[in-house]
């Protein structure tokens, strides 16, 4: 039995330049549903280009000084432990005790539970589809196969990988106080308005 070291596999350093047009429309649409300026996140047009691209091994520029480079995978995995990280303290945040509690009792309980509920029934990967869908930013994942052949199953799972691989670029540019801020605005907040209410 042979096997492949992963050591020897070639990472790919290159995005496909003959759709470059298309991919900096991709980025523009990223940063402005993002709201990314508006947050004061750092970025670089250039590295988010290659996040658009989930399915290639392709290593993402993070300091162009000192020539740091991550592979898109591992910041696929990042972004989401961080937004998953992100939606379980504003849960924590959302049901908590308040001091407005009287003797210890909370009178929303109720409300709060069935919220809790329904929240805790809805898949989170679901939710964040759901959230790429209504701030229109459906198709953002670069697909090397015809547009004609990609079922919207497959479009979506990439988006979705295209998504948290350029939470895991941001995470590793910003300072904590900003990706946080920017995190709970910009995509936790808009989840979870509709949700409760």
């Amino acid at each position: 039995m042979h096997v492949k070291s992963l050591g020897t596999v070639p990472i790919k350093h290159t995005i496909p330049s003959r759709h470059d047009s298309r991919n900096k429309e991709i980025v523009g649409r990223v940063v402005k549903q993002l709201e990314l300026d508006k947050y004061n996140v750092q970025y670089s047009r250039e590295s988010l280009k290659r996040c658009l691209y989930p399915s290639k091994d392709i290593l993402v520029p993070i300091d162009a000084d000192r020539k740091v480079e991550v592979r898109n995978k591992v910041l696929i995995g990042q972004g989401r432990h961080l937004l998953n990280l992100q939606w379980n303290i504003a849960m924590l945040r959302l049901f908590k005790r308040t001091p407005d509690n009287l003797n210890g009792f909370d009178f929303n309980y109720s409300e709060k539970s069935s919220i809790l509920a329904e929240l805790k029934q809805r898949d989170i990967t679901r939710l964040y589809v759901q959230y790429l869908r209504d701030h229109d930013l459906n198709g953002i994942a670069r697909i090397e196969i015809p547009a004609d052949r990609v079922s919207s199953r497959l479009q979506k799972r990439q988006d979705l990988q295209a998504f948290l691989g350029i939470m895991g670029y941001i995470s590793l540019l910003n300072s904590e106080p900003t990706l946080i801020n920017f995190i709970n605005r910009s995509i936790i907040i808009k989840i979870i308005n509709p949700l409760i209410s």
